[in-house]
């Protein structure tokens, strides 16, 4: 878009648990400054903004960056300095909001740059190059860290379990494979059955539920497409619901799995993102 309206803009976002984040002691007069790194590249030549706030977004501060643009990897550093002021999570929210900003209107435009201001929602100052001008335009961003003083250390290379135990705080798939079953219980009517499914990883908060080709069965006379699902009652280790097909069959009290249907990829997905 070379034209952006004001109230137009594009980031790019990523969010940092508040118990991850509390040990910087923002909101008081103790705050930690942050050392931001990462690995940067672009064709677009101009001024770039980076944009960190609260939960609530309204306490924001502005760093402005411009690279090289000739396609080639850089090192961007440079250091926030600790907001005693505002409000803060400290527990299982938002604890510090991280953006790159590749496009934005006037209307969420600032001047302020290296301290920390007032206000709701703003993006980048008046500098920020238009990256969405262009189908041509490319960049790549990569190595992120995030440090508490002021000094960049080289980036923590982490093993792949440590990662994909991360990531299960916040995001699981169940199944993916015909006949696994995901959850188990028993049979509360002719077309309902109360399951029960327990995380492989304790998450950030009770989840959402999302699901694709699921069944309901007893492995014997009860065999059923699951349609729906409702009183949902979740915890960070397991959930609770009451998943419905629209076939009859089985008896109350029987045993009762919730699978993947036979020759399909069906799964169960359980949502606890930022």
């Amino acid at each position: 878009d070379s034209s952006l309206a004001s109230n137009e803009y594009g980031t790019m976002e990523n969010k940092i648990e508040g118990y991850d984040f509390a040990q910087t002691r923002y909101g008081n007069s103790d705050a930690q400054d942050v050392t931001v790194s990462f690995k940067f590249k672009t064709n677009k030549a101009g001024t770039y903004c980076m944009i960190h706030r609260n939960e609530a977004a309204n306490r924001n501060y502005l760093h402005e960056f411009t690279p090289v643009a000739d396609g080639n990897w850089q090192t961007i550093t440079y250091t926030v300095p600790g907001d005693t002021g505002g409000t803060w999570n400290k527990i299982n929210g938002i604890g510090w909001r991280w953006e790159l900003c590749i496009g934005n209107g006037t209307a969420f435009q600032s001047s302020t740059v290296g301290s920390w201001f007032d206000g709701q929602y703003y993006h980048s100052t008046p500098n920020q190059v238009n990256f969405l001008d262009s189908t041509s335009n490319e960049l790549g961003i990569t190595g992120v860290q995030v440090e508490v003083g002021s000094r960049a250390t080289p980036f923590e290379h982490e093993s792949y379990p440590q990662t994909l135990a991360k990531c299960m705080r916040y995001y699981q798939r169940l199944g993916n494979e015909k006949y696994v079953a995901v959850g188990s219980g028993v049979q509360g009517g002719t077309t309902s059955s109360r399951i029960n499914v327990n995380m492989l990883y304790p998450m950030r908060d009770g989840p959402t539920l999302n699901y694709s080709n699921l069944i309901l069965t007893d492995r014997t006379v009860f065999d059923n497409d699951v349609t729906a699902y409702s009183d949902l009652q979740a915890s960070p280790t397991g959930v609770y619901a009451n998943f419905q097909t629209t076939a009859t069959g089985g008896a109350l009290g029987r045993g009762i799995l919730l699978t993947v249907k036979n020759n399909t990829s069906g799964y169960l997905e359980l949502k606890a993102e930022l």
